[in-house]
């Protein structure tokens, strides 16, 4: 018995979610820079051959580092949680509650439909899918995590 308590796709997720990490901090080289290990661990963290993963503190520089939350979303979607960053924008034009809504509107249905489409044309969830429906949907759902901040902030003003 190995004592691992997830599946081993989700320990694919995490090593693809490291590698992601490590391409948005610029390659290993530039990685390596923004923490305390060096290149060749960090290469070892993403090989799906390694039984090495990427320490909490590692995670923690690079995602600090590039803004974005690759490994944490990896590591919550593991678990059955959703984690979405949201970018909110400031500005007259977004903070126009019934403009918003229809366009959030807009979107959800543009990703049922295009992931209606392109199902319907491949006839299975491939991997190259499945990363396109990701995408969308996460883009979705940000917007809608700032809808709800926008709607919060509308009832406080009143």
């Amino acid at each position: 018995m190995s004592g691992r308590q997830l599946e081993n796709h989700d320990y694919g997720l995490l090593k693809n979610a490291t590698r992601k990490l490590v391409q948005l901090a610029g390659g290993l080289e530039k990685a390596a820079r923004k923490t305390r290990v060096q290149k060749s661990a960090l290469a070892s963290y993403y090989d799906p051959d390694s039984m090495f993963f990427i320490p909490v503190d590692v995670v923690a520089d690079l995602e600090a580092s590039n803004g974005e939350l690759p490994v944490t979303q990896a590591l919550a979607l593991s678990r059955g949680l959703y984690l979405q960053q949201v970018k909110r924008e400031h500005d007259s034009e977004a903070d126009n509650l019934p403009e918003r809504l229809g366009e959030v509107a807009s979107d959800v249905g543009e990703v049922f439909r295009n992931v209606g489409i392109a199902l319907a044309r491949e006839g299975q969830i491939t991997p190259k899918l499945a990363t396109e429906c990701r995408t969308a949907i996460h883009d979705t759902m940000s917007e809608l995590a700032a809808l709800e901040i926008l709607v919060n902030e509308k009832s406080r003003t009143r």
